[in-house]
């Protein structure tokens, strides 16, 4: 017995105390927190950007549709919180119903990017032969408001995505 006892006590013990385990926890808590807030934020940015990118996509592909089909479309933008817009064959299209509206092509809206909002001044109208008829001015913000991107349509149907406050890859509007 006092044999196994002397080989035993020689041995250093493998593994974890528990107060280096709290410590360690201790400072993994603390740097959880110093980068959730940055990661929130990154998350926010990369939502937004995508946003913005889908509005002027789907901008283009309403130009693209209306000159191959020969028929007018439109883009309604609907902004608020419960904001959405439809790529559409009718003016006024409502993309804020419940189930996908008959006269909508494709329908973008907050429920794929939360934390983003719209604002915006109008509809986007091409006609059959692919020219706008109407400007649009779209502006997507984060839900704090830091982080903004503008979506234009130029005279002759093109979309162009600018920055107002800076966002890293877009020009400064």
């Amino acid at each position: 017995m006092r044999a196994i006892a002397a080989k035993t006590r020689g041995r250093r013990r493998q593994g974890l105390t528990t107060v280096e385990l709290v410590i360690a926890l201790a400072a993994l808590a603390v740097l959880a927190t110093i980068a959730l807030p940055s990661f929130g934020s990154l998350l926010g940015r990369h939502r937004l950007v995508a946003a913005a990118e889908m509005l002027a996509a789907d901008l283009s592909l309403a130009r693209l549709q209306s000159a191959q089909s020969g028929h007018a479309l439109h883009v309604v933008l609907q902004p608020g919180d419960d904001w959405c817009w439809a790529v559409a064959r009718t003016p006024g299209c409502d993309c804020r119903a419940q189930a996908v509206p008959a006269c909508a092509l494709k329908t973008v809206g907050a429920v794929e990017l939360p934390g983003v909002r719209l604002q915006a001044d109008g509809d986007a109208h091409f006609a059959p032969d692919a020219r706008p008829q109407s400007r649009v001015e779209a502006v997507l913000a984060t839900r704090d408001g830091d982080q903004t991107l503008q979506v234009r349509l130029s005279p002759l149907g093109r979309a162009s995505i600018c920055s107002p406050t800076s966002v890293r890859g877009y020009p400064h509007c």
